[in-house]
């Protein structure tokens, strides 16, 4: 919670001298920061942010014509859209309980590319399911692996491995992009919604420089003890 508090204060500190784009990210980026200070909050969040990239996926299934595998892939989400937050709520150490929810994600994410390409799936960001899905266990499930496992899934591989040719993003920073964009767009009418990405991306980079590491280290602690 200390951390927190310190880099919502370093996010406000002196707004002088930056854009009303930055401003707004700023603000968007300690809205994240105050809704993901634990891990059930880092879950809720990207769970809204996967259905989001789901129904994405839906869409473009349904708008290229591919109307059977649209209706399919709506029809299993509905099993998994809810058992990411159960699961952390639960606090399972069965890693397990994520297989059925981290199958989906795979291979509607493989099929989507495969029927409508993998540069309109990259596009729409749907290819961005790869990622979420790739650090599935190690951020959700933390007491089963290690504190460095954790902030490379959560924050990201450069954080932990700087040397890395080919680092992958963590799960948080991808989350607070998702969040932003989605939060912004419902807020935001008209051309001005065009701003949404880049604001969200500019928030993306605040979290992940000043809190991905420091929260990662807190949330893994506050998780994985016994009593809090």
């Amino acid at each position: 919670m200390k951390n927190l508090i310190l880099i919502a204060i370093l996010l406000c500190v002196s707004s002088y001298g930056i854009t009303k784009k930055e401003k707004k990210a700023r603000r968007y980026a300690n809205r994240f920061l105050a809704a993901t200070h634990t891990l059930q909050g880092v879950a809720d969040e990207t769970n809204k942010d996967i259905d989001f990239l789901v129904r994405t996926g839906i869409e473009a299934l349904h708008d290229e014509g591919f109307e059977d595998d649209a209706r399919m892939m709506h029809f299993e989400w509905k099993m998994y859209r809810d058992l990411l937050p159960k699961l952390v709520s639960s606090r399972t150490k069965d890693i397990g309980s994520f297989k059925p929810l981290s199958k989906f994600l795979d291979y509607w994410e493989t099929r989507i590319e495969k029927l409508i390409g993998f540069e309109l799936a990259k596009d729409l960001r749907i290819t961005d399911l790869k990622t979420f899905n790739f650090g599935l266990v190690e951020v959700f499930a933390p007491c089963s692996h290690s504190q460095y496992e954790f902030t490379a899934h959560f924050a990201g591989d450069a954080h932990v491995n700087p040397g890395s040719t080919h680092p992958y993003r963590g799960i948080y920073p991808i989350t607070c992009y998702y969040s932003i964009s989605i939060g912004c767009g419902l807020s935001t009418a008209g051309l001005l919604a065009i701003l949404c990405g880049p604001v969200a991306s500019i928030g993306e980079w605040y979290v992940d420089k000043y809190s991905a590491v420091p929260f990662s280290i807190d949330i893994y602690n506050a998780f994985c003890t016994k009593e809090n």
